[in-house]
């Protein structure tokens, strides 16, 4: 999670696996508004004796963004097409994670 705080943008993570967190502070200045959210889901990379490989995300099941304001209104909530839709996709499984929208609410879905 990236949130602003005491004057500082800082990067908080936990391992929901380990139960361990870590909090790191930015290493550069940010200047964009400090009422926004992004959340990122991607797979790690982990490396091996043999090389690179992705490693698979985590399950994360649901996750639900409550009271929400979106702007500029790129998306629009409770629109159902699948073309207003991002999701994140692998070529044998189809979709694995992909939002979607309920009001004031935007939940994002793990497969």
């Amino acid at each position: 999670m990236l949130r602003y705080r005491e004057g500082t943008w800082t990067c908080d993570m936990k391992d929901l696996t380990t139960n361990s967190e870590e909090e790191a502070p930015l290493g550069y200045v940010y200047k964009g508004p400090a009422n926004t959210a992004e959340w990122i889901v991607e797979n790690p990379t982990l490396t091996t004796r043999d090389g690179k490989t992705l490693g698979a995300l985590a399950d994360f099941r649901h996750v639900t963004f409550s009271n929400l304001k979106v702007a500029p209104r790129t998306k629009i909530p409770g629109n159902k097409s699948s073309a207003d839709d991002i999701s994140m996709r692998d070529g044998s499984h189809g979709a694995l994670a992909w939002p979607t929208w309920s009001g004031k609410e935007l939940t994002v879905h793990y497969q």
